[in-house]
């Protein structure tokens, strides 16, 4: 009966969805029906009920800010909510937490877009940005429909993140994980994929871009983050906001290669620090993947590479692209 009501109230009328609001308790009700939810109460009623409570905190957070606002002041919500999009990734137990994830983390999204204060709030949830990751990572091609609506509205999320600063930009690039799952996210939205595919990528290359423009050391982390130059690289061919994301990343990243290669050997050994002008009968030998960084012989190329790698791979894989020579 609990379920039918909030599924009737919240979604017989968008005027309703404030009046609900104003109910004295309703959303500390609501929340806490929230919590409830989750692989132990599910399939029962106290499952049920939090799916229905998810569905109509996203109608009524959804209707303006000022009720999002009113909806994080509940005590714990934003942990309610981050809890529940955790319970519905690829291993939820039941279609009814993949629902209430889903819907969750459509709140999450409304509240982090209401306000920019807001996305902050969010952000210093205890795990909030591991598991927008996680949820990001889960939402794949295979993955149940509700999984990737939480996975596209959890790379929304951590878009608004890294556009809001470079503190909360580098927050999300030192997530585990988190930059590798938003590359696969972003090479997996080709024009053949599903809809929900498509903005998981479009945010996630958003993402990356965001977070590459932020700080010169943070473009270095996303060219060194398994996959990631090459998801930006391949998504330059999947057309819309996924590609223009992908271009200014990539464009970004290989400035920050150009430049680190620059200074760290135009003239002198980019591992020793020894020039052909101080040092008599030296020959410089100039690396020839990124033809910038100089070496003063095969040894200090090799202990160099470590370092050089991203850069290198970087300059080389965009040459041709710039019509360099």
């Amino acid at each position: 009966m609990v379920v039918v009501t909030v599924n009737c109230l919240s979604g017989a009328s968008s005027e309703l969805d404030p009046l609900l609001a104003e109910v004295p308790g309703a959303l500390a009700t609501l929340m806490a029906a929230l919590g409830g939810g989750g692989a132990v109460a599910a399939p029962s009623l106290e499952g049920a009920a939090a799916q229905s409570s998810a569905n109509a905190l996203c109608l009524i957070a959804d209707a303006g800010p000022e009720l999002a606002r009113r909806v994080v002041e509940v005590s714990g919500a934003l942990a309610t909510l981050v809890a529940a999009v955790a319970a519905g990734g690829a291993a939820a137990a039941y279609s009814l937490d993949e629902a209430m994830a889903s819907n969750s983390a459509v709140v999450l999204r409304v509240l982090a877009s209401a306000d920019p204060e807001l996305t902050r709030h969010v952000a210093e949830v205890p795990g909030a940005l591991a598991t927008l990751a996680a949820a990001v990572a889960a939402g794949g091609a295979a993955a149940a429909p509700d999984v990737q609506l939480a996975a596209a509205n959890s790379a929304t999320v951590l878009r608004g993140m890294a556009e809001a600063g470079a503190e909360l930009a580098r927050r999300v690039a030192e997530v585990p994980g988190a930059l590798v799952a938003l590359a696969a996210a972003t090479a997996a939205g080709g024009l053949a994929a599903a809809p929900s595919l498509q903005r998981r990528a479009a945010n996630s290359a958003d993402a990356l871009c965001f977070i590459a423009e932020a700080a010169p050391e943070l473009a270095r982390r996303v060219a060194k983050a398994s996959g990631a130059f090459q998801a930006l690289t391949a998504a330059l061919n999947h057309g819309g906001s996924t590609a223009a994301a992908a271009g200014r990343a990539v464009a970004t990243i290989r400035t920050w290669a150009e430049t680190a290669a620059a200074a760290a050997g135009s003239t002198a050994c980019g591992q020793c620090g020894r020039s052909a002008d101080g040092t008599a009968g030296l020959r410089m030998r100039v690396c020839a993947g990124c033809n910038t960084m100089r070496f003063c012989n095969s040894e200090c190329q090799r202990h160099a590479w470590s370092g050089h790698k991203a850069a290198c791979r970087v300059i080389a894989t965009t040459r041709g692209a710039n019509g360099d020579a």
